[in-house]
């Protein structure tokens, strides 16, 4: 055989091997480098000139979808403009008002109305009931918030600046007011989480200064300090109250987040301050230090608490929202300050700059915890919103300014200085199955997350950035000032769990491609070679 022949062939050969090799490799994200909107079902603008900022120290904005597929998101607005659509209330009323509105699967608009009345208005969850009629909860400063069938009537934290919770019901088509009460006591009633159970029934949690808060089985008697948390059920009709209590300690507390489990039981996640809140048996029985601890309770309806737990470190933390899979188990996230936050099976096990998001699962009863980790980058990173899809994946929005953060290729476009909307997918057993960010050249903000359907998942958040990406856009333009975004995302491909229940997704895909490639190749040689 000739040299020229054999050099042919060995060209050949490397021809084919760069080939396979090429095309592995196209296979996998990192080769992708798609754009953020490739992802995107649609991604929308929702704002007027003036300023729909959510502020997250407060969790002020919340999305859900309904049994068929419509995604309902509350939030706040000072625009005289805001978009509307067969409106409830189609005039802004001065302060702030809440803002409802209803998108089909696809992003059309089906309804937007304002909210409100004469003072402020923010609204901070917003769930659906078995009928998909809309319940908001949130707080309000507005004496003449409109009333329908009202558990309570007159508002007795408006004066002087003082607030107090509302809750309301609409119809599913967002043109009836089915019932809305004011709720609290003399001092001021931050309402920040929401939920109902499978008989419609209404629990209200946040944090209240008043020390004539209404009580009824109470766990917790009286005010414990300057703020307490409160924990309160309604029937669903919104008539009458089936317990309510403080849980608190002398220092600062906050309720942060409620659901129920398949049990019926209320799961309560916040943050409070130096105390002896813990129950025997906890997870984490003793304070961590100091300004504030995270912390996971459970109630029963009847208003028996089965375990409070304790989460943190010698620093700062705070749970920011929970989550509950099929098997009543209990997913935390927020942010800490601590060194020696408590981390088990972690994606990261030390912090790099604080604060720093977290996020751990307990057990049912609270005991234990199958993971505990740290995510972020070498500046502030913020879990702000959990939601839990039919697979018990887990996805946490938020928010980054770290130009490191963690993320899995190709979709992060983090910048320092600013901070970018994240989005994090966890297995059930904690891996890591994507992290990525999104945004603008200004600050970009995830504050709620839903699961929709599939691979899909709704994020909401605000954006400054007029330039945020968006697809397929009821609103394809920057209103002014901060903006709502509303986005769906298809993540199919991308957090697909196999059988074994590892994650297995296109970068791996790309390397057996690849390691398959230079076997055949190494193969074809030693053939020709004999």
């Amino acid at each position: 055989m000739s040299h020229q022949r054999i050099s042919r062939r060995k060209t050949a050969i490397l021809g084919l091997l760069a080939l396979l090799v090429v095309g592995a490799y196209s296979m996998t994200p990192a080769a992708a480098q798609g754009s953020i909107s490739d992802l995107m079902d649609f991604s929308t603008f929702l704002g007027g000139t003036g300023d729909e900022h959510m502020d997250v120290s407060y969790a002020f904005g919340s999305t859900v979808v309904d049994s068929e597929g419509n995604i309902i998101v509350v939030g706040r607005t000072t625009s005289t403009d805001f978009p509307l659509k067969d409106a409830y209330q189609d005039t802004y009323h001065g302060g702030s008002d809440a803002t409802l509105s209803k998108f089909s699967s696809n992003g059309s608009l089906i309804f937007s109305t304002y909210f409100g009345g004469i003072g402020q208005e923010t609204p901070t969850e917003v769930v659906v009931d078995s009928e998909d009629n809309i319940i908001i909860a949130g707080v309000t400063g507005s004496p003449d918030l409109p009333l329908v069938n009202a558990y309570k009537s007159n508002s007795t934290g408006v004066t002087e600046g003082a607030v107090d919770t509302f809750v309301s019901k609409f119809s599913p088509d967002g043109q009836t007011l089915l019932f809305s009460t004011f709720f609290g006591g003399s001092g001021n009633d931050w309402c920040y989480s929401l939920s109902l159970d499978a008989d419609g029934r209404i629990a209200i949690s946040g944090t209240t200064d008043s020390t004539d808060y209404p009580l009824l089985n109470a766990y917790q008697t009286s005010n414990s300090g300057t703020l307490d948390v409160f924990l309160t059920l309604l029937a669903a009709d919104g008539q009458s109250m089936l317990f309510s209590t403080y849980i608190g300690t002398p220092t600062i507390d906050h309720g942060r987040r409620l659901a129920f489990d398949s049990q019926g039981d209320l799961l309560l996640a916040g943050m409070t301050g130096s105390g002896a809140l813990a129950t025997g048996g906890a997870y984490q029985e003793v304070y961590g230090g100091g300004g504030a601890d995270a912390f996971l309770a459970k109630f029963s309806t009847s208003g028996t608490l089965s375990f409070l737990t304790y989460l943190g470190g010698a620093s700062n933390e705070w749970g920011c929202d929970l989550a509950i899979d099929s098997g009543d188990n209990v997913v935390v996230t927020g942010f800490t300050s601590s060194d020696d936050f408590p981390t088990l099976n972690a994606i990261q096990d030390e912090g790099v700059a604080y604060p720093e998001m977290f996020i751990t699962k307990f057990s049912p009863d609270g005991n234990t915890v199958s993971f505990s980790t740290f995510l972020g980058g070498s500046s502030p990173d913020y879990g702000n919103a959990i939601a839990i899809d039919s697979q018990d994946r887990i996805a946490v929005a938020g928010q980054t300014r770290s130009a490191d953060f963690p993320t899995t290729p190709p979709y992060n476009t983090t910048e320092s200085y600013f901070d970018d909307a994240s989005l994090v997918v966890l297995g059930p057993d904690g891996s890591l199955l994507l992290s990525m960010v999104f945004g603008g050249d200004h600050n970009d903000v995830g504050i709620s997350v839903a699961w929709h359907s599939d691979d899909s998942f709704i994020v909401l958040g605000y954006t400054e950035s007029d330039e945020f990406p968006v697809s397929e856009a009821y609103q394809d333009t920057y209103g002014g000032n901060s903006d709502m975004f509303v986005t769906r995302l298809d993540l199919q491909g991308l957090i697909d769990l196999p059988p074994g229940g590892l994650p297995f997704g296109l970068m791996e895909i790309g390397i057996v491609a690849g390691v398959v490639a230079v076997v055949v190749v190494l193969v074809f040689i030693r053939r020709r070679a004999g």
